[in-house]
């Protein structure tokens, strides 16, 4: 059996009395009330003059025939049933309303409303079985027929019919002077609704079993939404929020408070550049066109081909584009240590970026976004660190490592070592040591391309500046030595092999190894067999430093003198060993 739906209030027992007077009580309380209990119909009870509070001391007994199972039933409403059949219209009043399919034929009030039995006075027993069909009098006598409202906008009238009839009928139909037909079901003790389509004024003709039964017009006055909702475009508005001015893009938002769903379209005055855009009912979108030179963009915002709104880029600052990777967040710190700097690269940008040191393509090194990369050995001079990010160039900046060196005297005393000047490898600057000894100090370079006869002077170049390894480019390390072997310094040596993309090939190489025995310095270098490799040229070049000089210092290199190089070109898939003579 269905249940009937209620919702049981706690609260009880309000003044004020309305309709017939009756004793009640209530929870206990034996003071008078004035209360009245009226049925709407077949399918509610109304109690006017009193709150039910969840019949917490008592139940609701309702003898009901169910015209689905066509039986006679009794519904029992007590405090369990929360929310399934008791609605509280107003402070004062209380409804018990039950499905269509039941018809009440009488209530009991148990321990509540003085336990009285109302019988109801309408006629709500068991339906008529259709074997006495009304007569037409009948359904005249039975039927109302009312004009509502009228949507101008959608061209519709909403009608509605009202049955006093015992049971359902079947009634057509028909606008006048407009040919539209159709049928409608009075429902017995209840109002049925049907819309007709409205062309100025209009007549609606219901009949039954083909005689008229109620003519009315159709009411024009009043108002109402009939049709599918409808889009009123102020309710569609564009706001221009940010400006990216270094990707040149604006960003525009869409709001449609409309309860139904739109497409808008949208251009950019004065470009090529425009898009469409569906949003649902209350939906706010966002899109991004592009910006002039200047930052400038004027957006027009149609809908149904009708302009609505134009609004200029904002002023404020965002970004919409790819990250961006500045150079000022790429810093670069040293640390002097016995063997040369330790020099740490950090990248402080979103994303990743690669540097190149010294504009050598050689040594370069990616840094993911927040992380930091470690030279160890970095003799002194002026290192030009430049950051890519996209494959564009977006910066350089120019690192001086200066790490003054400190000799322990004989009687333990730290001592000056002379004057202070820069030490390092080609192209870098580094102290001056006095060789007293008188030997000889070589600077020694491996480098892409051809040999430099005379360092530090300006050749037949284009760059107009004067030739070092560094400078162009071309250089992949470099150390000086003292004669017997000693290292003074050292730039971008690796420690162990290492590969470089060299001209679209993959070179290996090690450290240079000098032998001061025999004065032999060599190289041993291999080539990867790649598709795109056609062979890589390099360089291995010896250089006497002038006068006292033990360590590379880049105002003295047009005084330095080549001893010996070699030149050779690697091939693909090939190894190759280079020696030169630094013996005289």
């Amino acid at each position: 059996m269905k249940r009937f739906v209620a919702v049981l209030m706690t609260a009880l027992l309000v003044t004020s009395a309305v309709g017939a007077g009756m004793l009640v009580t209530t929870n206990g309380n034996d003071d008078d009330q004035s209360a009245s209990v009226s049925f709407d119909g077949c399918t509610a009870v109304d109690i006017t003059g009193v709150s039910v509070n969840a019949l917490a001391d008592g139940e609701a007994k309702l003898d009901v025939y169910n015209t689905e199972t066509q039986t006679s039933e009794t519904v029992t409403l007590d405090s369990s049933d929360v929310d399934d059949g008791i609605s509280v219209v107003s402070g004062t009043e209380a409804r018990l309303s039950l499905g269509d399919e039941y018809h009440i034929e009488s209530v009991t009030f148990v321990g509540i409303l003085g336990g009285e039995t109302y019988e109801n006075p309408n006629d709500c027993g068991a339906p008529d079985d259709g074997s006495d069909a009304p007569t037409t009098d009948d359904v005249k006598a039975g039927i109302l027929l009312t004009g509502i409202c009228s949507d101008s906008e959608d061209g519709l009238s909403k009608m509605r019919v009202r049955s006093d009839l015992a049971q359902n009928v079947t009634l057509d139909y028909r606008v006048a002077g407009s040919g539209e037909t159709g049928t409608v079901e009075a429902v017995a003790g209840e109002d049925v609704f049907f819309n007709v389509n409205t062309s100025g004024a209009t007549t609606v003709v219901l009949m039954y079993e083909g005689d008229n039964v109620e003519t009315k017009n159709a009411n024009t006055n009043s108002e109402c939404d009939l049709g599918e909702p409808n889009v009123d475009s102020e309710e569609i508005r564009l706001t221009a929020i940010c400006t990216d001015d270094e990707d040149d893009l604006a960003k525009f938002r869409v709001v449609n408070d409309n309860d139904v769903g739109v497409s808008v379209d949208y251009d950019v005055y004065g470009t090529d550049q425009n898009g469409s855009l569906s949003l649902n009912a209350s939906e706010t979108t966002y899109f991004t066109v592009e910006t002039d030179d200047a930052g400038d963009a004027t957006v027009r915002l149609e809908y149904d081909g009708e302009l609505i709104q134009t609004k200029a880029a904002g002023n404020s600052e965002c970004d919409l584009g790819e990250p961006n990777a500045e150079p000022t967040e790429v810093g670069v710190e040293y640390e002097c240590t016995d063997d040369g700097a330790t020099a740490t690269v950090t990248n402080e940008n979103d994303v990743p970026v690669t540097i190149e040191v010294g504009g050598d393509a050689s040594l370069t090194e990616t840094i993911e976004a927040g992380g930091n990369v470690t030279f160890s050995n970095v003799a002194n001079g002026e290192y030009n660190v430049t950051t890519i990010a996209d494959g564009e160039e977006v910066g350089t900046q120019t690192v001086t490592i200066d790490c003054q060196k400190s000799d322990e005297g004989d009687d333990g005393d730290e001592g000056d070592d002379g004057d202070e000047s820069d030490n390092a490898g080609d192209g870098q600057n580094g102290d001056d040591d006095q060789n007293g000894d008188d030997v000889p100090a070589y600077q020694i370079d491996v480098a892409t391309g051809d040999v430099i006869e005379q360092l530090g002077v300006d050749g037949d170049d284009a760059d107009d500046a004067p030739d070092f390894y560094e400078r162009q480019g071309r250089l992949l390390q470099a150390q000086t030595v003292l004669a017997d072997g000693e290292v003074t310094s050292q730039f971008m040596v690796p420690d162990g092999e290492v590969t470089k993309s060299l001209n679209g090939c993959m070179v290996s190489y090690e450290a240079v190894s000098y032998d001061a025995s025999s004065g032999e310095v060599t190289l041993d270098v291999s080539v990867s067999d790649d598709a795109d490799c056609e062979g890589v040229t390099l360089t291995l070049a010896g250089y006497e430093l002038p006068g006292d000089d033990t360590t590379f210092v880049r105002e003295h290199a047009d005084d330095q003198e080549l001893v010996d190089s070699k030149t050779v070109t690697v091939d693909a898939g090939s190894s190759s060993t280079v020696t030169i003579d630094l013996d005289g």
